[in-house]
């Protein structure tokens, strides 16, 4: 005990006079001033400056030792403004976590410490843990203070056009705008933050002339107001200003302004020292040199611009820069230069692509870094290296959906308290995006998506998963094709880069159970979309964007899954267009094929629009589809996101208590879909009914919900029960994927309407689902990940399989396929082959006006083709008349043996 009380007196007495800690106080505010003169007047701070304004900084804070908590959070940012312009992140979000650990902090200081943090984590590349701490910061931010809040919801802004999230970062800006227009006196300075970011918004999502023009507009008025406000770092500011200027000029093709505003904005860096705004300068100059035909200048920018961005820690910056030097050396031939410079630009994507966890987030993002990996690609195949090549593809191909499947399978080593949460924060985030769904003021939408954005980071940090990398095992990749009696066909499709001189390539790897081949095919990504454009208009838009023309010539008697009706040059599809298709795609691989059997397809981009089933493998008159030698005729075939996903693990056998259970509505009168205001009403779907009719006919164990039955909530409490799923209705498809839907009945629990982002919650082990509306398979296209479609969220709940539509179906045509589908199904075929069977039996039955690829071909398998255990009806009409001539049999031996006696 004596010992005690000595250490706590020695304790008392070495803690340092108020009246020191104040002096260092005061000294950081000294060091503050000088900071703020350099920057103001040299346009740059030195760092030995800033060192010891940090130092100071905590010495004070530990010599007041909690006797002063009003100095508490100015002495932390302090520290961190230091730290931050030093470019020590990691040490930053270290410092400002421990802080917001401090009772003391008001929330007005937590606010500032959570944007402190949120810069830390955007300068390192994390844009979720960036976009989460500035929702906190703008959560504790008082309305009062608008400019504060202006700021925040611009830099949310910025992380959402990270996370390729252009609605969100749109709606904050709109609302960041309102708030700064609205102050008596604007800040020059915040507006013109504002304006270049939306300048760069228009860069990367404009879809026209006009919207790049008007953010070429807001660029230079940026800059204008930047030059004008005064601020510290104006210089700074302004030539990022410029710089985004610059590239909008070069995308509306005025090179000449483009160089001189670049060359402006490398300027404005040299002067205030900046590395960031240098890289970026740097890395424009480089494109813009290349595109004179400039090279050597080019790389020499891209060298130096590489050197700044190392130095400004931006690992985003470095991994584009070290792809566009790994493109320039492709250009020129210079193979094992672009694979150094490709293999360390891929480095720095999947450090990027960690910092997003599973997040939906991820899935865009991503799609934007590619590029590393498809130049590396292209030099192994150009080294020979065939089989080096397909695997480094496949690393590309279904990330998102892989680390879903391993997400779920950990949730089993989740604590009941972390699994509890997941369930809470997984149903919030659900009904967030169902309100979403809904038409709401400006306002409403900025704060459903600060909700979303919350309870997503959240969600992340609950699961902690990091995604994976990893190699593909070939031998057991043989296997599997050897085990499924197939044949697989991984297509690379790779558009040309004009800049540095890459040319147009596509390839094809062709699996057998032994060998790995490929062949370079002699189409370009340009001449495949023109190509596929001239089948029928409804291949014109990009997927997920398809807008039907109205109906050119009536269509009577045909009715549509979905809220348009294709005219007939839709339906009528140009049999030499399929025949070029063939000739380009499948032709060149005959060599490497069977004469007949099963291939699964690993289509690459615009290729997941294409059935292949419907190419032609011979020259065919206009518009005749009569005994037509469609691919289908030759092979059962399938489609995969990826080679990989043939090595999934079966899901456990268990017993299932339905063979199918199938959900159809015929009727959209009534009652009203709240959850689809503004909407064009659907038309009714009368052969839905024949078809669950038909399915009911086919098996033993079946559940049928049609029209009222045919709840959310009866598909909840079914969907793990059969062995087959069935849904037969209006199919929506929306821009955004999480809002691509399936209409069935609403109730008083659900609106009826069962959206993408619903499905994606749910853990589903059904080997097969059927989606039998329209345009099921359709939604926007994700690089490695396809189209983001219903079925697409199906398989991401654990679905092994699905059936889907890449377009609008005929409901009548629909129904016929569906019915012998399962019909051949039931019979013990693989799945593959049974849908080859009943497209097939659906040609040889139907007149010759509607032999048109366009009724057939539009259901596709994805996933695993295996049969499926499904029992047949029990045969009541043979057991009826046994039971019959068993109850006749004793009036039959009396009657015999009646006329025997007589």
């Amino acid at each position: 005990m004596l010992l005690l009380v000595l250490f706590l007196l020695l304790q008392e007495t070495t803690a340092l006079p108020i009246a020191t800690c104040d002096g260092l106080l005061a000294e950081t505010q000294t060091i503050s001033d000088r900071l703020r003169d350099a920057r103001r007047f040299d346009g740059v701070m030195p760092d030995d400056l800033l060192r010891q304004f940090a130092a100071r900084a905590r010495e004070a804070r530990r010599c007041y030792d909690g006797r002063a908590p009003e100095h508490l959070g100015l002495l932390y940012r302090r520290e961190l403004y230091a730290l931050r312009w030093l470019r020590r992140y990691e040490e930053a979000i270290h410092v400002a976590s421990e802080a917001l650990s401090q009772d003391a902090l008001s929330p007005a200081e937590r606010a500032y410490l959570y944007y402190d943090r949120a810069n830390a984590h955007a300068r390192l590349g994390r844009s979720v843990e960036a976009l989460h701490d500035y929702v906190e910061a703008l959560a504790r931010t008082p309305e009062h203070d608008a400019e504060q809040r202006a700021s925040l919801l611009i830099e949310m802004g910025f992380n959402s056009r990270q996370l390729r999230d252009v609605t969100a970062a749109t709606s904050y800006y709109r609302q960041a705008e309102q708030l700064l227009r609205s102050r008596p006196a604007v800040d020059r300075s915040r507006l013109a933050f504002l304006l270049r970011q939306k300048a760069d918004l228009a860069l990367t999502s404009a879809e026209n002339d006009s919207l790049l023009e008007a953010g070429l507009r807001d660029a230079l008025e940026a800059a204008q107001l930047y030059l004008e406000s005064g601020s510290a770092n104006l210089l700074y500011n302004a030539g990022t200003a410029y710089l985004t200027a610059s590239q909008l000029s070069d995308a509306l093709g005025d090179a000449t302004q483009a160089i001189e505003l670049a060359r402006r904005a490398e300027t404005f860096g040299q002067r205030t020292r900046s590395s960031l705004l240098l890289a970026g300068a740097l890395r424009t100059l480089a494109t813009l040199e290349a595109r004179r035909g400039r090279m050597q200048v080019a790389h020499t920018h891209l060298l130096d611009a590489l050197d700044h961005a190392r130095q400004a820690g931006y690992t985003e910056y470095e991994m584009v820069i070290a792809r566009a030097l790994g493109d320039l050396e492709l250009g020129r031939q210079h193979l094992a230069a672009a694979k150094d410079w490709y293999q360390q630009a891929i480095r720095h994507a999947e450090t990027l692509r960690a910092s997003l966890g599973t997040t939906d987030w991820s899935v865009m993002a991503f799609d934007q870094w590619q590029g590393p990996y498809t130049g590396l690609v292209r030099v192994l195949l150009a080294e020979g290296r065939t089989q080096e090549a397909f695997l480094t593809l496949e690393q590309t191909r279904a990330r998102h959906l892989r680390d879903l499947h391993r997400q779920a399978q950990l949730m089993g080593d989740l604590s009941d308290h972390d699994r509890l949460r997941v369930d809470s924060l997984s149903q919030q985030l659900v009904e967030v995006r169902n309100q979403l769904s809904r038409p709401s003021s400006p306002d409403a939408l900025t704060r459903l998506k600060l909700r979303e954005t919350r309870l997503m980071t959240e969600l992340d940090a609950v699961l902690d998963l990091e995604p994976q990398a990893t190699l593909l095992p070939l031998p057991q990749l043989h296997a599997a094709l050897r085990e499924r009696g197939q044949v697989l066909i991984s297509y690379f499709v790779d558009p040309a880069d004009p800049v540095f001189g890459v040319p147009a390539f596509t390839f094809a790897f062709v699996l057998t159970p032994e060998t790995v081949t490929g062949v370079t095919l002699d189409v370009s990504a340009d001449s495949l979309e023109t190509l596929m454009a001239s089948i029928s208009p409804l291949f014109r838009a990009r997927p997920g964007e398809r807008q039907e023309e109205p109906p050119s010539l009536p269509t009577s008697g045909l009715t549509f899954r979905s809220q348009t009706t294709p005219g007939l040059r839709e339906r009528q599809f140009d049999t030499d267009a399929l025949f070029r298709l063939h000739q380009a795609l499948i032709a060149p691989l005959q060599p490497y094929l069977p004469e007949r059997g099963r291939l699964v397809v690993v289509p690459d981009g615009l290729l997941f629009m294409i059935p292949f089933g419907m190419l032609l493998e011979a020259k065919t008159p206009a518009f005749s589809y009569e005994e037509a030698p469609f691919l289908v005729r030759r092979y059962a075939l399938s489609t995969e996101l990826a080679a990989s996903m043939l090595l999934r693990p079966n899901p456990p056998d268990r017993d299932l208590s339905l063979d199918v259970a199938a959900f159809g509505r015929t009727r959209f009168d009534e009652p009203d879909l709240g959850a689809l205001p503004g909407r064009a009403p659907l038309p009714d779907l009368p052969a839905v009914a024949d078809e669950l009719a038909g399915i009911r006919s086919l098996f033993r164990q079946t559940r049928i919900a049609q029209d009222a039955e045919a709840t959310e909530t009866v598909f909840y409490r079914l969907m793990n029960e059969p062995t087959a799923l069935h849904l037969a209705s209006h199919a929506l498809t929306s821009p955004s994927p999480l809002y691509n839907a399936i209409v069935l009945w609403p109730d008083a629990e659900t609106d009826g309407v069962l959206f993408f982002h619903e499905l994606k919650r749910h853990r589903l082990s059904t080997p097969l689902v059927v989606l039998s509306g329209c345009s099921t398979a359709d939604g926007t296209l994700a690089f490695g990940e396809g189209m983001q479609s219903l079925q697409y969220a199906f398989h991401a709940t654990g679905v092994s399989s699905s059936v889907a539509t890449l377009w609008l179906v005929d409901d009548r045509a629909m129904s016929r396929i569906m019915e012998t589908f399962y019909r051949h199904l039931r019979d013990g075929l693989p799945k593959d082959v049974a849908l080859q069977r009943a497209q097939l039996d659906y040609l040889e039955a139907a007149p010759a006006s509607a032999q048109s690829p366009f009724f057939w071909a539009a259901p596709v398998l994805y996933g695993d083709p295996h049969p499926l255990h499904l029992s047949r009806p029990l045969p009541w009409g043979w057991l009826l008349g046994l039971l019959a001539l068993v109850a006749l049999l004793p009036f039959l031996f009396r009657t015999v043996r009646s006329s025997l006696s007589v």
